[in-house]
């Protein structure tokens, strides 16, 4: 081990920055009173003969056991399992695009498996890479269905795969599988180079393997334990143990046992198959304050974009999702069975033998004897912006979307060597008295919601009601001819029509005042919360202090006149 004091422009940083492009980092200079920055070297580099890994910059949020165990293992030639990342629309390997004359980097998580295993790109519609270990699928919804038929071809043959679909890819909205193929052209070229290929039946695809999923829903949620993200939409999903959801996280698979804290982005949900043989695990469940709202509810797409409806109701059902799961399915081992009876009955005729042989044939050919997927709901949660969270560790904000992610890999491909060490961080608390209040809250101000716009909508029924009863009154008089009935009858319309509009916004304007005062009592009672725990943070400490005090002066004096007598005493 050579340990290497380095400042800037000396000697050891040049050798760094030459030998294993180790640069310094700018970070704030919190040991000055002014502001500033200073430049600082933590860059750790691992050489085993020819092999080297480099690991430029410890930040902050980083494990450093867990960086410098894995850069051991890849540097000392250890084995190392084959993942194949199949191309899609998602271009997590980057690429050239050609409808906005730029290239995109690879996706940081491409790096990230890079770190521990070899990866290497998979065609969906060429053959598939010898001596696979595992596959990785990112919304598999953007296939063709040629290409979905091979990508279920590969993982019937025995391979485990890990697949993210999404209702709505934040990262691009063309790529939801609710939109036409080819949405996300650019609509001043739609008419230049070949058509977009159609998409395949993903729904008919997740069926396959004993998983229902709607690609037009998206799951909302209101548990938020961050009270300065609550500006966040409640389709922005927070995954906590304070959601008192029990199975919030699986505790009996170790892809999520440990799991402390996710964040979705616009995610789906996802339930086991009617009538299907796979066993289907749920992995991560929101909490029962949560509902579904349409793609085509959130999304208004027009010849100049795309625009998000925020204005929805968000009305709880009472029920919990399953945001992600581990489907699994195994057959007993036909191969083997077959070599047993081989080995016992030797002196089998040539016919039988060939029979046999048909079998065994037959039975390779046929369907696989073990399949594991593990499906997530949702593709933002591995995103760019996840990456630096957890690099840069800022207070309070510490999510493990990159440990599920590769928690899930390891576990499919048999690789569980990580997994205890990736999971091990400070544990993650959270206010749950004023958690649990707010929930209280939330929910009072749900109903009252509720109530204000049952309330209007039974009040605009009965004002319709009543111009539908006075129109009918008219028509139904028999002094009257036709010609008049329908003059007096659309005068009439006219009026009531006016008046109806009038009363609409009264009633619209009553119910808006019902809901704002609603939020207003929730803003105030939260408030009254944290105001009540700021006094007792500040109260309650020094009492234990001041009792003692008081303890130990009475004590004292006690003492003092106990010598008194004594002393007197011994006088007299």
């Amino acid at each position: 081990v050579r340990i290497e004091d380095t400042v800037p422009y000396s000697s050891a940083a040049r050798e760094g920055r030459e030998k294993f492009s180790i640069t310094p980092t700018q970070v704030p200079n919190l040991g000055n009173a002014s502001a500033g920055f200073v430049d600082v070297f933590m860059g750790v580099a691992f050489t085993c003969g020819a092999e080297e890994q480099v690991i430029p910059f410890l930040d902050r949020g980083l494990s450093v056991e867990y960086e410098l165990a894995r850069s051991l293992r890849v540097v000392a030639n250890t084995e190392r399992k084959k993942i194949g990342v199949v191309t899609t629309e998602a271009k997590l390997f980057g690429g050239f695009d050609f409808q906005s004359f730029r290239s995109s980097p690879a996706w940081r998580v491409v790096d990230e498996l890079k770190k521990q295993y070899e990866v290497v790109q998979v065609n969906p519609t060429g053959e598939l890479p010898e001596d696979l270990d595992g596959l990785m699928v990112a919304l598999p919804s953007s296939l063709s269905q040629p290409e979905l038929d091979t990508v279920r071809g590969f993982i019937e043959s025995g391979i485990p795969a890990l697949l993210l679909v999404d209702p709505m890819p934040v990262i691009n909205l063309g790529l939801s599988p609710s939109e036409q193929a080819g949405a996300n052209q650019n609509p001043f070229m739609r008419n230049q180079g070949p058509p977009p290929k159609q998409k395949g039946d993903i729904q008919g695809f997740l069926t396959s393997f004993g998983v229902s999923w709607d690609k037009s829903i998206i799951v909302w949620d209101t548990y938020n334990p961050h009270p300065d993200l609550e500006q966040l939409p409640p389709e922005v999903i927070f995954v906590g143990r304070g959601n008192e959801n029990a199975n919030a996280f699986n505790a009996e698979n170790n892809i999520s046992a440990q799991l402390q804290e996710l964040v979705m982005l616009y995610p789906g949900t996802i339930s086991s198959a009617l009538g299907s043989d796979f066993e289907f695990q749920p992995l991560i469940r929101s909490s029962f304050v949560s509902g579904r709202l349409s793609y085509f509810q959130l999304v208004q797409r027009s010849f100049l974009g795309v625009s998000l409806n925020r204005n929805l109701p968000h009305r709880p059902d009472g029920s919990d999702y399953v945001l992600a799961a581990m489907v699994t399915k195994g057959s007993p081992p036909a191969e083997e069975n077959e070599e047993e009876s081989g080995e016992e009955n030797e002196e089998e005729t040539e016919e039988e033998q060939k029979e046999e042989d048909s079998e065994e044939t037959a039975a390779t050919d046929g369907p696989p004897k073990d399949i594991r997927l593990v499906v997530i709901a949702d593709l933002d949660f591995i995103s760019e912006q996840f990456f630096q969270i957890r690099e840069r560790g800022p207070e309070n904000l510490n999510f493990d979307n990159v440990t599920l992610f590769l928690n899930a890999m390891d576990i499919l491909v048999g690789d569980e060597s990580f997994v205890s060490l990736r999971n091990k961080r400070v544990r993650h608390r959270t206010l749950e008295r004023v958690e649990a209040q707010t929930r209280e809250f939330i929910e009072t101000r749900i109903r009252e919601e509720e109530q204000a716009e049952a309330d209007a909508d039974k009040a605009l029924a009965e004002a319709q009601k009543n111009l539908d009863q006075r129109v009918e009154e008219v028509r139904s008089r028999p002094e009257l001819d036709d010609r008049t009935k329908q003059i007096m009858a659309r005068n009439i319309q006219e009026v009531e029509s006016r008046k109806f509009e009038v009363l609409k916004a009264s009633i619209e304007a009553e119910k808006e005042a019902k809901v704002n005062a609603s939020r207003e009592n929730l803003e105030s009672q939260r408030h009254r919360i944290q105001s009540n725990i700021k006094t007792l943070a500040v109260v309650l400490p020094p009492i234990p202090v001041l009792v003692l005090g008081i303890l130990i002066f009475l004590r004292r004096q006690r003492r003092e006149r106990e010598g008194e007598s004594v002393a007197r005493l011994l006088k007299g």
